[in-house]
């Protein structure tokens, strides 16, 4: 219930994971992947948690959960041929 709050929260992580030094890396990374983009989604910003998938999905490709949940986003834009293709 708190997803607008984590948000921000995030994304300091994911962007601080760019440094030498980041706190944040491998599975714990991922995760922050997948529950920035499902804060978005579930507070019904569906483009930016596609996008913020896409961002995961293209630095871990290995990632099964990643296109699970893009899927689910673009079923939310009503981009079902897309979805289903995922």
């Amino acid at each position: 219930g708190y997803e607008r709050e984590a948000i921000p929260h995030y994304e300091r992580a994911i962007a601080g994971s760019a440094g030498a030094a980041s706190p944040l890396g491998g599975d714990d990374l991922q995760m922050a992947y997948v529950n920035l983009g499902s804060s978005h989604r579930a507070i019904g910003e569906y483009g930016r948690a596609v996008a913020v998938w896409r961002e995961g999905m293209a630095r871990f490709p290995e990632n099964r959960a990643l296109p699970v949940f893009l899927a689910m986003a673009q079923h939310n834009l009503a981009d079902h041929a897309a979805a289903m293709e995922a």
